[in-house]
């Protein structure tokens, strides 16, 4: 079964112009949660929210999160904890400057009492 609940709220944000900063915000995992996905991708659809993959199209991003192991705080595969998408995940200024002019796309995805519970896309250039 597939389900979107909401969407829920998740934002991506950087300064842009190359200082290659991030801060994820997401709504916290829902009660039945047993793990979670933040999906990347830097191939954005022409319309947000309209790819081909939960709003956002398939490409070597999404690959990285799903070959991601499901850890405490890890942003591309995480299980609920404290960290995580239950609070922010925040990289300082100069953390992802190799992908400075980059346009990224991203959804988070919650597995949720055997359910797929998908946030709205976001964009943010870095």
């Amino acid at each position: 079964d597939y389900i979107t609940a909401g969407p829920f709220g998740f934002n991506i944000q950087t300064s842009g112009g190359g200082v290659g900063d991030l801060v994820l915000t997401a709504a916290p995992p829902p009660p039945g949660t047993t793990e979670g996905y933040t999906f990347f991708s830097t191939t954005p659809a022409s319309t947000l929210g309209q790819g081909n993959f939960f709003g956002i199209m398939f490409d070597s991003f999404v690959v990285t999160s799903l070959s991601s192991p499901a850890l405490p705080g890890n942003p591309f595969h995480f299980v609920p904890s404290s960290a995580y998408p239950s609070a922010p995940f925040i990289l300082p200024p100069g953390s992802l400057v190799q992908y400075a002019g980059i346009t990224a796309d991203a959804v988070v995805v919650y597995l949720v009492n055997g359910q797929i519970v998908s946030s709205q896309v976001d964009r943010a250039t870095f």
